[in-house]
């Protein structure tokens, strides 16, 4: 199996330019018209791949009775919580912003701005999930805050005005949608230790 590393390297420095160099990273994604197919591809799918694997395989190292049965168990479930969270988030930011904020913004944007500004949410989990101990990481999913304001503006073409409460609301949005399905997944499997 032949692994591309000109696909990994370009997405690794993506990954690093929109958390290190936002401002130049969102003028580089402006001028750039992928489509959903292609930005899920070859963005948000790596880094779920990598959400799910890691998070499955350092909750059996943690865990004091590894099993292949714990593996699978919580691989399923991270595979439903990620890939839901993220299309759910991309489907209620699409709606939000066309609904309440700017009716003629492209669906392709708001799918960028969502996608791009999740790789924080991404790279945290999969930092907490190696070493659990840093979980107070967590607070710097708040970062989200100055990618969702600048995105937004260069982006889609919100408003100023308007920047605020929409990145209030996208917030909630992508910061919540996997801990709901998460959730739900608990209270379907309520006998399983996720």
């Amino acid at each position: 199996m032949k692994v591309d590393t000109q696909f990994l390297s370009s997405w690794i420095k993506r990954s690093y330019r929109v958390i290190f160099e936002a401002k130049r990273a969102w003028d580089v994604i402006n001028r750039e018209t992928p489509s959903e197919l292609f930005l899920f591809q070859n963005y948000a799918l790596p880094w779920l791949i990598c959400c799910v694997l890691v998070k499955s395989l350092f909750a059996v190292i943690y865990a004091s009775e590894p099993t292949f049965t714990l593996f699978f168990l919580i691989f399923v479930t991270s595979s439903v919580s990620y890939f839901g969270g993220y299309f759910m988030s991309c489907y209620f930011s699409s709606v939000i912003v066309r609904r309440y904020f700017k009716p003629n913004a492209y669906r392709e944007d708001i799918y960028k701005l969502v996608t791009y500004c999740l790789t924080v949410v991404w790279a945290l989990d999969t930092v907490i999930a190696i070493i659990p101990e840093v979980r107070i990481l967590s607070i710097l999913k708040l970062y989200m805050v100055y990618l969702l304001w600048d995105g937004g503006q260069k982006i889609v073409g919100i408003s100023e005005q308007d920047m605020t409460t929409l990145v209030i609301i996208l917030m909630l949005v992508l910061l919540f949608s996997v801990p709901v399905i998460n959730f739900f997944m608990g209270m379907l499997l309520p006998n399983a230790d996720l």
